[in-house]
C-alpha cells in the first residue's frame, strides 16, 4: 500500500461522520517518512476532537536505534497487552521537534523513556 495523503483519506472516509476517542499508533509513527507522517496527520485531523487520546512507542534520536526490533503488539484483554514476534523494521529515528512539527494534530501528554531507548507517548488531540 502506497502510504501517502489520498490512500490514508481512502482507508479512513469509511469512518465519515465518526469522530475518534483513541487511536493506538503503537510503533507505526516511527516506521513512516515524514511526507507520510504529514500525509496521516492531515488525514486524521477530521476524525479528531479535543478529548481523543493517542498512543505510541517510537525511538527518539539519542536513544538505541531499534531497527533490528521485531516485535508487533496485541490487546489480549481490555487491561492485558500481549507482544507477538514478527518480523524486524526499519524505524526512522524522530527528533521530538520534527515529531511534533509534523504530527501536529496531537500534542506530547505524557511520555516515558524505557531502558531500551524506546519512547511511550500519551498524545492528546489538539
Amino acid at each position: 500500500m502506497n502510504l501517502d495523503d489520498d490512500s490514508y483519506k481512502q482507508t479512513l472516509g469509511q469512518y465519515s461522520g465518526c469522530l475518534f476517542d483513541v487511536c493506538l499508533f503503537w510503533d507505526l509513527l516511527h516506521c513512516l517518512e515524514p511526507t507520510q507522517l504529514g500525509a496521516l496527520n492531515e488525514a486524521l485531523k477530521p476524525y479528531l476532537y479535543s478529548a481523543t487520546l493517542g498512543h505510541s512507542i517510537c525511538h527518539i534520536c539519542g536513544g538505541k536505534s531499534g531497527k533490528d526490533a521485531a516485535w508487533d503488539y496485541r490487546i489480549a484483554a481490555i487491561d492485558q497487552l500481549e507482544l507477538i514476534e514478527s518480523t524486524p523494521k526499519q524505524y526512522r529515528p524522530w527528533s521530538q521537534h520534527e515529531f511534533v512539527s509534523l504530527f501536529d494534530s496531537f500534542s506530547i501528554k505524557e511520555d516515558v523513556l524505557s531502558r531500551d531507548g524506546s519512547l511511550e507517548l500519551l498524545l492528546q488531540a489538539d
